[in-house]
This record gives C-alpha cells, structure tokens and sequence, in this order.
C-alpha cells in the first residue's frame, strides 16, 4: 500500500511522460525529422499540462528535453532533467526565498556553464542534427 499517494505520483509522473513524449510520441515522429518531432512533441508535452500560463515555460522544457533526448539517443537523461527541474520547482516550499535566491542563481550559473560544455562537445561530434 502507498503511504503517500501524492508522493508516489510525483515520482511517477516525470517516468510516465518521458515514455510517453518522448519515447512513444517523438521517437514515432523521427521518420518525418528530428525538428518536428521535436517540435509536436513538445506542443503535447505543453498543452498535457492544461495550464494556458505555464504552456510557454513546458513547451521549451519539452523542446529541451526532446533535443536531448535525440541527441543523446536514450530516454535516461531526459528523466534525469525532467526530475531535477521538477525537484528545482519544489525547492520553493522547503527553505527560505533568500536562500532560494542564492541557490536558484547557482543552479542557473552551473546550468550555464553546463550548457556552453555541453554545445562545445556535440559540436567536436560534427553529428547532423536536422537531418
């Protein structure tokens, strides 16, 4: 039995849309081009959220999510982003807003740099990506 079924549906859910986004939806889609799929992936991911006010903000965390998840060629890392941006959007409700601050501007400056390593080692690849 499920102590905390609210518990057990965030752990959950990133697994079940990172099956279903990107696994089923854009993964199927890849035979009409990674841009696409990419693209209608991410417009679902957004609008399964049902929030007008955040469709915005989930579609390029989809977009994001789904060019990792093709460049990389596996599901882990999007489930890794998308349970690290889900426990970042929790962090709020555990400590307080100046020390949110700090964390949120450390977690943006190491994301940042993880970003420019990131370009910088698929481009050494020289894979095409918009084929």
């Amino acid at each position: 039995q499920i102590e905390d079924p609210a518990r057990a549906h965030r752990s959950a859910a990133p697994l079940f849309e990172e099956y279903l986004f990107r696994g089923v939806i854009l993964m199927t889609l890849q035979r009409y081009g990674n841009w696409f799929a990419i693209m209608v992936s991410s417009l679902l991911f957004a609008l399964s959220h049902g929030t007008i006010s955040q469709a915005a903000c989930v579609f390029f965390l989809g977009f994001v999510i789904g060019y990792l998840t093709v460049r990389s060629g596996s599901l882990r890392l999007a489930l890794l982003f998308h349970m690290l941006n889900n426990a970042i959007a929790l962090l709020p409700m555990f400590i307080s807003s100046e020390m949110f601050s700090n964390l949120l501007s450390l977690v943006l400056l190491a994301a940042g740099i993880a970003g420019v390593v990131l370009r910088i080692l698929l481009k050494r690849r020289r894979k095409t990506f918009f084929a």
